[in-house]
């Protein structure tokens, strides 16, 4: 008798967790898609990598016991299959063949951190023979940090094979972007968001015979990182009231730049649909494919290079497990994707990004 009790105890809880974790992911996913009175379930979408994780075990548990309940996690990971897509492609999804004569644009992008890797100088030059080396023709850097002794010119220098350049300074230090090219510059402009330091640019390229327009840009943070040390595990046991309140404090800092990054989306989306040229977007989302912010700029225009021609699992920010890919490239239709990789350099918190495409 007191197996069985104590089996209906485990049955109970595997059943409770099974209709969290669905439910959860359901929930992200509309918060995701449709944004509106459903936005703050897009929050959710931050644990959608370990939401995932934990439906594909109770899929399998539920299936192997050939029990109703294995619907619920079936469900929530079909729902989520375009979020599957853009963070795991099966190997071989890069195009190997030219799909036109022109040759080939390779554009990177990635947050710098403001060249803090020991030496500033010494972390530019390895980034430039990189980039270099991997004969990158145009460049779109975040959190890029200027000052009296490291100024732009000295920047220019370093990167002489991309000799035409668009900055644009923030009013919060280090959180300056920069575009470089190896393509003429035609146009550039800045993209204010308020209340921040958070931007982002736009530059018009000739490109051959064409214009084509290169956006830049650099979301609000969670700042999940900063908030979480206010968090003490110790004291979760003798001073749960204490923690609960910080858990909460550091709920409505996740909130707040949730808000702050939607309405930069928004803006920036708006823009893009302006745009009257074949377009490229680059830059540090600050939010992982299953948010309402990716969906917002992706939008049903463009398309994620990730999926067009990435291949195997894709993450960009190192901490947090290496759970995050918030760091993308994004392609209007009338360019073809062949290539698209990611690269864990020791130079940031983040992974450079680079794309090799196609102008149709």
């Amino acid at each position: 008798m007191r197996d069985n009790a104590f089996l209906r105890i485990i049955r109970f809880f595997i059943t409770f967790f099974t209709l969290l974790a669905a439910g959860t992911s359901i929930l992200g996913y509309i918060g995701s898609h449709f944004g509106g009175i459903f936005q703050v379930f897009a929050l959710y979408g931050l644990i959608q990598p370990i939401l995932i994780i934990l439906n594909s075990l109770f899929l399998i548990y539920w299936a192997f016991r050939f029990e109703f309940w294995f619907w619920l996690p079936l469900i929530a990971l079909i729902l989520n299959i375009g979020f599957i897509r853009s963070v795991y492609q099966l190997p071989g999804n890069a195009k190997t063949t030219e799909v036109t004569g022109d040759k080939s644009i390779r554009i990177g992008t990635f947050n710098v951190k403001g060249f803090y890797h020991g030496r500033r100088s010494l972390t530019v030059s390895m980034i430039s023979e990189f980039m270099k080396e991997k004969e990158v023709d145009i460049l779109c850097f975040q959190e890029v940090d200027l000052d009296s002794v490291y100024t732009l010119d000295s920047l220019a220098k370093a990167f002489n094979f991309l000799p035409y350049l668009s900055y644009s300074k923030s009013k919060v230090q280090g959180f300056n972007l920069l575009t470089l090219s190896k393509y003429p510059i035609l146009k550039s402009s800045k993209v204010r968001f308020e209340k921040t330091g958070n931007q982002a640019m736009w530059t018009d390229l000739l490109i051959r015979e064409d214009t084509v327009r290169i956006f830049n840009f650099h979301l609000q943070t969670t700042n999940f990182n900063q908030a979480k040390f206010s968090l003490v595990p110790e004291n979760w046991v003798f001073k749960l009231s204490d923690e609960a309140e910080r858990l909460m404090e550091v709920y409505q800092i996740l909130k707040e730049n949730f808000k702050k990054r939607i309405k930069q989306a928004n803006f920036i989306h708006l823009k893009i649909k302006e745009t009257p040229y074949s377009t490229l977007i680059c830059g540090d989302m600050n939010s992982n494919p299953a948010s309402h912010t990716y969906h917002q700029i992706k939008g049903r225009e463009l398309k994620d290079g990730f999926i067009t021609c990435g291949s195997g699992y894709e993450y960009t920010y190192k901490g947090l497990k290496s759970l995050y890919r918030i760091d993308y490239i994004f392609h209007t239709k009338d360019f073809a994707g062949k290539n698209y990789k990611s690269y864990l350099l020791d130079y940031s918190d983040h992974k450079a990004v680079i794309m090799e495409l196609f102008l149709k």
